[in-house]
């Protein structure tokens, strides 16, 4: 499948897609590169009341490595399917990997036979094998690697039901997801030296890319919170050294009832919260921010722009009193404005539905030519989402989005 060919919804400032912006050819060629880079210095670590469990980004690559062979003795190969069950530990990192190492799709889905018959991988044996096997049930031979990986290959397919419930695909390839993850961390200054949590489900674009692709291309160590309760989190914060924390609009209103960091110099290592802007209310952000004396950022986020596609800058203040949510500025490799019923460009100010395009908008729906062109039309991506923008002194456009069209 590719919409590209001519179509202005993936380029960006005249800059089309063959035009390169990472230096990767792939996530496995990125995860090798880490993985060479900082070798055994801590990668992930999951963390529920009672347990830790701490890879370093070697014995990260030893599990990955270990389940793409296991996958390959069971007769996956090169472009499969395969279907993830729903998880927000380490093993769910290691599948995604795995398949991504394999040059396999993965495919995100709830663990019901309900959920995996209406999938995409229905047809394929590959849709069970992760939900039958345990990773370690006997030893196999390494891993061997076989075809390699292109940036146009198909990487990720997101399962979504629309407002009329239908099931869609939408198909996100290798660059979608690396171009992405690279503008995110440079928009949210990522380093090195940081700390990330994750409470976003793994089987969402915001806890995959948002946070986990993100944290990996900068290199960053990464905290699984699998236990939810507010509480429990605000003391990983403390108790890891999170500088950064991926945190729902559900999460966030829970905050708001707990009794806050521990650690008296904890907010000196811990900087902000970032969050989708779907549910999120303004009053919220003010509220937390207020709580917490720490910023919540939140970015305008649709699967078929990947993920995140805008940031406030982190120096931005949202104002006491808004019509929406202030969600920023347009990332590196990403446009966006906002157009009206014909696809001409709003004045500011003024309310339309708000577009996006770049290296970063997906493939297109799988299967739905139909779907894809509605959505790709006037050479822009319709994110269903309505909104205005204004700008700043230097011209910079700043959006904020009013609700669902």
């Amino acid at each position: 499948m590719d919409h590209e060919s001519g179509n202005t919804v993936h380029s960006v400032n005249g800059v089309p897609p063959s035009e390169i912006m990472i230096p990767y050819p792939s996530i496995r060629s990125l995860l090798e590169s880490q993985v060479r880079r900082y070798g055994d210095r801590s990668f992930v670590i999951s963390s529920s009341e009672g347990s830790r469990t701490k890879l370093s980004y070697n014995g990260f690559s030893r599990r990955v490595s270990h389940l793409a062979a296991l996958l390959q003795s069971e007769g996956l190969a090169h472009g499969d399917r395969i279907a993830i069950p729903a998880g927000n530990g380490i093993q769910t990192l290691v599948e995604y990997f795995a398949i991504w190492m394999m040059g396999c799709v993965g495919v995100p889905v709830n663990a019901t036979r309900e959920e995996r018959n209406r999938s995409s991988v229905r047809r394929s044996r590959a849709s069970t094998v992760l939900f039958e096997m345990k990773e370690g049930l006997r030893t196999v031979h390494g891993f061997r690697t076989g075809r390699k990986s292109k940036l146009r290959d198909d990487v990720l397919i997101v399962l979504r039901t629309d407002n009329r419930g239908n099931l869609r695909g939408i198909v996100l390839s290798h660059y979608n997801i690396l171009v992405n993850a690279m503008a995110i961390a440079g928009s949210l200054e990522l380093t090195d030296d940081q700390t990330v949590l994750c409470t976003a489900p793994l089987s969402g674009v915001t806890g995959i890319v948002g946070c986990i692709m993100s944290a990996l291309y900068a290199g960053c160590r990464i905290v699984l919170g699998t236990e939810g309760k507010p509480d429990f989190l605000l003391k990983l914060i403390d108790r890891e050294g999170v500088h950064l924390a991926f945190a729902d609009a559900q999460l966030l209103t829970g905050f708001l009832g707990s009794s806050g960091f521990r650690r008296k110099n904890s907010q000196s290592t811990f900087k902000c919260f970032v969050s989708s802007h779907r549910h999120l209310a303004p009053d919220i952000t003010r509220k937390v921010e207020r709580k917490f004396n720490v910023r919540v950022i939140p970015g305008f986020e649709i699967a078929e722009a990947t993920c995140f596609s805008s940031f406030p800058p982190l120096s931005f203040s949202q104002p006491e009193s808004t019509e929406g949510l202030p969600v920023g500025t347009a990332l590196h490799a990403c446009e966006m404005t906002v157009l009206d019923g014909q696809g001409e460009e709003c004045s500011e100010g003024q309310t339309g539905w708000v577009a996006v395009r770049g290296h970063h908008v997906m493939k297109g729906y799988l299967d739905d030519e139909k779907a894809t062109a509605h959505a790709f039309r006037f050479g822009w991506l319709d994110s269903g989402e309505r909104g205005f923008y204004e700008k700043s002194p230097d011209g910079v456009k700043y959006f904020t989005v009013t609700g669902r069209k």
